[in-house]
């Protein structure tokens, strides 16, 4: 704690901590002295005293409970390989926000149920809980179907709030539809059609 004893400061003090050990409850008192003898009348020291209280902030946040808003929740979707980078989120709600940060997580697991790891091409911003996606080698990951988990903790309650979603992955080629050919003509021909290609 400062406090400002030059006579043309105003009186103001500043107070900062980051200790958890000076989580107490203090009584402050600024008392101000006459620097020379008394004058008559006047009384020699004056002061004044008031209550200052440190808290841990997460006594404060220790009852946060998050949410997610309805009807923001992210959806299932499918990524087709080599298309632009997509990105997705999700609105989580807290019952405290003041000086309660959120931290973000994903969790995957793919069609066969086992945990996926290592992979770079899904992630999350762990600081706004944005997820990006973006891949164009289809050679690993085509046709696979994740399960993805986005969790928003409150990191001092402990308390959070989840949101899966299904992403498959898949090359444009899965999803081409083929026809049979049509020919406009009663002309008699015969041709092979794989030859046109």
């Amino acid at each position: 704690m400062t406090f400002p004893s030059a006579p043309e400061t105003p009186r103001q003090f500043s107070f900062f901590t980051d200790q958890v050990a000076d989580i107490a409850v203090y009584e402050v008192v600024i008392k101000a002295t006459l620097p020379d003898a008394p004058v008559a009348g006047v009384k020699e020291d004056k002061a004044s005293s008031w209550t200052l209280t440190v808290v841990n902030p997460s006594t404060t946040c220790f009852p946060d409970i998050v949410s997610i808003a309805v009807g923001t929740e992210i959806q299932d979707f499918t990524y087709w390989i080599g298309a632009a980078s997509v990105t997705k989120s999700a609105t989580f709600v807290q019952t405290v926000d003041n000086d309660c940060p959120l931290v973000y997580t994903i969790s995957i697991v793919d069609q066969d149920g086992l945990a996926v790891t290592g992979q770079t091409i899904l992630t999350v911003d762990a600081s706004t809980g944005v997820i990006s996606l973006f891949l164009d080698d289809y050679l690993v990951y085509d046709q696979q179907t994740w399960t993805v988990t986005l969790k928003a903790t409150s990191t001092l309650s402990g308390n959070y709030a989840s949101n899966s979603f299904v992403a498959r992955i898949l090359r444009r080629c899965w999803d081409t539809v083929l026809t049979e050919p049509v020919f406009t003509t009663t002309t008699a021909f015969s041709v092979d059609i794989w030859d046109q290609f």
